[in-house]
């Protein structure tokens, strides 16, 4: 296991243009259970009702409790050793990138500065009507939108209208990532 660790930090240290591709893997240290793993989260919650609701624009009480989780995880989540480690290789000229699966912001958290996300931000909203997008900051305006869903009575759906914030231009917001059936 030493010898592989030694190789591996032997080509690290040599290249000159290192990307790094990473998934749900490195941020399982940080608290944030898998999608697909067993015990994740498509386990316990239907993928497909993010996708209904997408299109109704009406929480149902499962999509709400989804949604719980996934701000009080995120919010919970601090970078971990690997993404320490990945900024630091980015800090020290060799790391290019990283090219990540993940939704939480934690590489940018731990200071990287180019990060491609695949799969979208959690921290990140998109208008539906302009397309502009804008930044949640930790803390604040998750907490605004965690409220709502605490606040709503049980088995009670509530309406997207009502819980995101607005755009400038007025239009309804959503949660900047792909959901199940998108491209």
């Amino acid at each position: 296991m030493i010898e592989k660790l030694h190789e591996v930090a032997s080509v690290v240290a040599g290249a000159k243009r290192l990307v790094a591709f990473t998934g749900s893997g490195i941020s399982a240290e940080s608290g944030i259970p898998t999608f697909r793993d067993p015990g994740g989260l498509w386990d316990r919650y239907d993928p497909e009702l993010m996708k209904n609701a997408e299109a109704s624009r009406v929480l149902s009480a499962a999509v709400r409790e989804f949604i719980q989780e996934m701000l009080a995880t995120l919010e919970g989540a601090e970078p971990n050793p690997g993404h320490h480690a990945l900024a630091e290789l980015e800090r020290m000229g060799i790391l290019r990138s990283v090219l990540t699966q993940n939704i939480d912001n934690l590489h940018q958290d731990a200071g990287n500065t180019r990060v491609f996300e695949i799969h979208g931000n959690f921290y990140r909203l998109k208008c539906l009507v302009c397309g502009h997008t804008f930044k949640l900051s930790r803390g604040k305006e998750l907490s605004e939108i965690m409220q709502v869903l605490i606040e709503a009575g049980d088995g009670e759906d509530i309406e997207m209208a009502n819980l995101m914030p607005k755009c400038k231009c007025g239009g309804l917001t959503r949660f900047d990532v792909v959901h199940i059936g998108e491209s």
